[in-house]
């Protein structure tokens, strides 16, 4: 969903009930995993942005959740472990939400934290 909120906590509000805790689990892994990077919205998403730059942002649609990921090389690598998902060039659709594999997640998140400029660490 396109949103208007100002602030994450307005937008976490706003979604879904049944997609709340997925949401959640992404915006704590978020927080958890990205030192140094600052929440925001942006373009009416969630989004996570080091050095003025949105490297991470999630949303909520009406039957699926996107998380994505602006280093497409990083996600690129990924693809073998989100087989089965909806990808796009640097985005993955989840449909749902029950399938998600939050360690992999979590993964991706760390991994996004120590790339700099599409080039892993």
């Amino acid at each position: 969903m396109q949103s208007r909120a100002k602030t994450v906590t307005e937008y976490m509000k706003e979604v879904p009930s049944d997609q709340l805790d997925v949401l959640t689990e992404f915006r704590e892994i978020c927080l958890r995993n990205l030192p140094g990077f600052r929440e925001s919205m942006e373009f009416g998403m969630p989004s996570y942005s080091r050095d003025s730059q949105i490297e991470v942002a999630w949303q909520s649609q009406k039957n699926e959740i996107i998380l994505m990921v602006k280093n497409e090389e990083l996600l690129k690598s990924f693809r073998p472990q989100l087989k089965g998902m909806e990808l796009g060039k640097n985005h993955v659709h989840f449909k749902k939400p029950d399938h998600i594999d939050f360690a992999l997640i979590t993964t991706l998140i760390r991994q996004v934290a120590d790339s700099r400029q599409g080039v892993t660490a």
